[in-house]
């Protein structure tokens, strides 16, 4: 259960890997909690998922990202190696 419109969660994809709720709203995420705490299939389904999608966040995979745009970028300048 994440807070509507914060950073990465943007892109939710409801009912998929999470629930949005208005933090504003205790009603809410009350339903939120209440329907994940009744549907044990759909828990187990988005944690899959949730696992899948973090796999791609891992310190080296970040690194490796994050270097072969400054190669991107120093070869458009003429820089690159």
């Amino acid at each position: 259960v994440w807070r509507r419109g914060v950073g990465a969660f943007r892109n939710c994809s409801p009912m998929m890997w999470g629930l949005l709720v208005d933090t504003s709203s205790p009603r809410e995420l009350g339903e939120a909690l209440s329907l994940l705490a009744g549907d044990a299939e759909r828990r187990q389904q988005m944690g899959e998922v949730g696992r899948r999608r973090a796999a791609g966040y891992s310190v080296d995979k970040m690194v490796a990202k994050i270097e072969a745009l400054y190669e991107e970028v120093l070869a458009e300048k003429g820089l690159g190696r």
